[in-house]
């Protein structure tokens, strides 16, 4: 019988090939010529690869070349349904698909997607798709770039992207501004070079541009804000007033766009430098002293001190201070916040971006976090507010953000400070003035749950864990070895573990639900307002219910737990025997037997005094129903032997059970009512279409069971035969008789009085005759979506409705693919390969043939 439900080596291992197109890009045979190939394939996505001599090609499914090849891309195969699942994802953003895959023909690239369709027609000499905001075109020596929404720039001899607007383009030798939105030249292309900050935060509102050697800087309509006298090097690029990537006559300047002012660098020293959009220059003064340098030939003493200049390009700051620069600068703790730390007569302090001080220079260190300031002065740590309040101050110690390690990240409103004394952290909290003292040996920031913003404030100490929320909340005591928040429990719930044992803790009212001495816990009930908990191992556990307050809703302790349904559970306590418990009434039922065993059914139990033979227990009616039947099928302590005096009942399947006596099979159903008395050779299970198969014993006596074949008729749920007499099964003595379905469908087994060979046919769920039973073969392709049909050494195809596709007519077909088998990927169906007269050739959905042929079916991989 197996040979019916395998597929065979008539379906050929074809090719992988692609998908239909958005964009008609194909070129057919000439009207009524069929063209010979060496060989074809089976389509793959809209594709197949066919092979002409030496050179091989795709088609499309009108039969028209598509393309030569695809260019090798591992980051996306086509078919692949992770790969089309990111590219339909990524088409929603304002970026380009990277997920695309080139493809040529002809000699021109163009570009389709994982699922086979055409984006961009083969017209190019070359596609480049890595970037996300442009695929650069190249054609006839000339650039464009396509753009997202299928936007395209016109051909220029070369193209720079600038931010997706502005373009510097060459013609003629020379470079202009191409807007994309006024589809015209902004700027002449009378330029020898451009250059531009691609990769500043914020897009600059002008470009570097080079004229007959030098460079100077336009704005968007070609004006020009700096003149073209200085040299250029692409470094310190920036989109703001200042430049710093100019020279002239060799000396590196600093220059502000709107005034125009030129500050030379001087190349001894660090100064003059942008710190935060800020001009910081060193500058002699005649005020207080603040540093003395000595110059000149007659060793005269200067005075310097360090200036702000402000984005407008006038000074916020006169030079006052002796060094002045980014909070934390170069250093992986990072800063946030409109401030610089300077330092004056030796001591440092805090001043804003003009000039002001916030936090005068009176200490020997200053770190800034966000709006706050945490200072150093001898032996004392102090954190301070923005408005110079002191918050808090500790002796031998350091303070920094619990989020130091990545500050550069900023504080995400976290206002929690760790202080470091000695060996040992504590924890300040600003929201609600808390100070824990140093205790902990470590502090760490971590997430409620998985994605969400990092607000669980935690200390250890010798291995067990301190939890406060980020206002400095008490949440979880210091007794526990581990915690977890479970997105299943209730807010105020938390896991906690000592040792290798689990409980529960409630944080707020700041108690212990469940005791910490249980392997495993499992939420139940409609709303997970129940709790089990496990102790022991496997083989001896004890089941525990509690409600979410931490009492215990049933008083004993059990040794199994069976899920019957979603509301009722069998329990069993090794003294008191066996419970019903209905999860959301949190009723216990006690059931007064030896034995009780599930069904298979959601609402009958098995129940028995003795283990040999029992009854029926209609769980939503509570009470027993009446036949008595033998236990064998479910104590397996009897290792399946039967009590004959009694009917066997076997597990429910789909609503309905087998019964046996005296060796002939019949149903019930869930009430206990026989659907069918017991009276046939042999049954199936009910199937979830509702369909049984049965065995007639007297027909099977009168065919004698030497012949291998079995009389079936099929059954509803109503118990009535669908099929008229005659048919049969082949040689399913040891089987369920499942090979007699596909899906809600039934196979037809027939044997030819003339011969003794048996043919196959196909009826529906009601027993209507879909496909008549007369052939050597009907098996489903991938994912059921045909049959195949054999009738002699003929093949066809029909759908499961019984309708011929393709007549069963043909040789061979070719049905298979290198990705036939695997589940992310499908073989197309039609065109379908046939092979007729020593042909291979296609025949589409609508019984027409394509004008190809070849002499071979090709295993052609992608």
């Amino acid at each position: 019988m197996g040979r019916y439900f395998y597929i065979v080596v008539w379906l050929l291992l074809p090719i992988l090939g692609a998908g239909q197109g958005k964009e008609n890009d194909s070129q057919g045979s000439i009207a009524g010529q069929v063209e010979q190939l060496t060989s074809l394939a089976s389509f793959y996505h809209g594709y197949a690869r066919v092979k002409k001599g030496e050179k091989e090609y795709y088609i499309n499914k009108q039969g028209g070349k598509a393309f030569d090849t695809v260019v090798p891309n591992a980051n996306v195969m086509l078919g692949n349904k992770d790969d089309i699942a990111a590219y339909d994802e990524s088409v929603k953003s304002e970026l380009l698909p990277t997920k695309v895959i080139p493809f040529i023909k002809d000699g021109k690239w163009g570009v389709m997607n994982p699922r086979g369709e055409v984006l961009l027609k083969a017209a190019y000499d070359s596609v480049g798709v890595d970037n996300p905001y442009y695929w650069k075109l190249k054609k006839a020596n000339e650039i464009s770039f396509y753009l997202k929404g299928g936007k395209m720039l016109p051909f220029f001899e070369d193209a720079g992207y600038l931010d997706g607007n502005y373009f510097d383009v060459k013609q003629q030798g020379k470079w202009g501004i191409y807007s994309f939105k006024e589809q015209k030249l902004v700027i002449p292309a009378i330029f020898d070079a451009f250059d531009y900050c691609g990769g500043c935060g914020r897009k600059p509102s002008y470009v570097y541009a080079s004229h007959n050697g030098k460079w100077g800087i336009l704005d968007w309509n070609g004006k020009e804000l700096l003149p073209f006298v200085y040299e250029h090097g692409h470094y310190g690029m920036r989109s703001d007033n200042w430049v710093e990537s100019f020279t002239k006559n060799g000396k590196r300047l600093i220059v502000h766009i709107p005034t125009r002012k030129e500050f030379l660098a001087d190349e001894q020293d660090d100064y003059p430098k942008i710190v935060a959009g800020l001009l910081l220059v060193k500058e002699i003064i005649n005020v207080a002293h603040r540093q003395t340098v000595k110059t000149g030939n007659n060793g005269s003493m200067a005075r310097y001190g360090i200036g702000i200049y402000g984005q407008d390009g006038e000074m916020v700051s006169p030079p006052q201070y002796e060094w002045i620069d980014e909070p934390n600068a170069n250093s992986y703790l990072g800063y946030y916040g409109p401030y610089l730390l300077a330092k004056a007569d030796g001591k440092m302090g805090v001043v804003n971006h003009s000039g002001k001080w916030v936090l005068p220079a009176q200490y020997d260190d200053v770190k800034v976090y966000d709006d706050y300031f945490v200072a150093r002065k001898d032996n004392l740590a102090i954190l301070f507010d923005k408005n110079q309040k002191e918050l808090l101050q500790v002796n031998n110690a350091e303070i920094t953000h619990a989020n130091e390690y990545f500050y550069s990240n900023g504080s995400d409103g976290l206002a929690v400070f760790k202080v470091k004394q000695r060996a040992y952290y504590g924890l300040y909290f600003v929201d609600n003035v808390r100070y824990y003292p140093p205790e902990f040996y470590d502090v760490d920031i971590k997430a409620k749950f998985d994605g969400e913003n990092r607000n669980l404030i935690v200390g250890e100490k010798q291995g067990l864990f301190t939890v406060f929320d980020a206002h400095g909340n008490l949440l979880i005591p210091g007794q526990y070895n581990g915690f977890s928040f479970l997105e299943s429990l209730p807010d105020s719930l938390a896991e906690i573990v000592r040792g290798k044992k689990v409980g529960l803790y409630n944080v707020k009212s700041q108690k212990e639900v469940i005791p910490p001495v249980y392997d495993h816990f499992e939420l139940m009930g409609p709303q997970h307002e129940l709790i089990m908990t496990t102790k022991g191992d496997y083989d001896k556990p004890a089941y525990e219910f509690w409600n979410l307050q931490g009492q215990k809703i049933i008083g004993k302790t059990f040794t199994d737990k069976d899920t019957i349904n979603t509301q009722y559970c069998l329990l069993k306590n090794d003294q008191n025997g066996y419970s019903l418990f209905n999860v959301e009434t949190k009723q216990v039922r006690f059931l007064d037997y030896a034995y009780v065993w599930k069904v298979g059914s959601s609402r009958l139990l098995f129940v028995s005094d003795d283990g040999r033979k029992g009854k029926l227990f209609d769980i939503l009616e509570d009470r027993e129903l009446g036949t008595v039947y033998d236990a064998s099928q479910f104590n397996f302590e009897l290792n399946g032997e039967r009590n004959t005096t009694y009917v066997t009942l076997f597990p429910f399947k789909n609503g309905f059970a087998k019964i046996v006596k005296h060796g002939e099979y019949g149903f019930i159903d869930e009430k206990g009512k026989e659907l069918l008395p017991p009276k046939y050779a042999k049954v199936s299970d009910f199937n979830g279409a509702g369909l049984a198969v049965v065995v007639d014993a007297r027909k099977l006596q009168e065919m004698g069971y030497n012949n291998r074949l079995w009389p079936v008729n099929i059954i509803d749920k109503s118990g009535r035969t669908l099929l008229s007499e005659g048919y049969v099964a082949p040689d399913l003595q040891f089987s369920d008789f499942s090979e007699l379905f596909l899906n809600d469908k039934i196979l037809l087994f027939k044997m030819l009085s003339h011969t003794s060979e048996l043919r196959v046919g196909l009826a529906d769920s009601k027993g209507q005759v879909l496909l008549e039973p007369i052939y050597n073969d009907i098996i489903p392709t991938k994912n059921n979506r045909l049959l195949l049909l054999k009738k002699g050494a003929k093949f066809g195809l029909a759908t499961f409705e019984g309708k011929i596709i393709v007549p069963v007519q043909y040789a061979n077909m070719g049905l298979g693919n290198g990705a036939f088998y695997t589940s992310s990927d499908s073989v197309d169906m039609f065109p379908v390969p046939v092979f007729n007269d020593d042909k291979w050739f296609y025949i589409d959905e609508t019984g027409k043939k394509l004008p190809l042929e070849a002499a071979n079916l090709d295993d052609l991989l992608y």
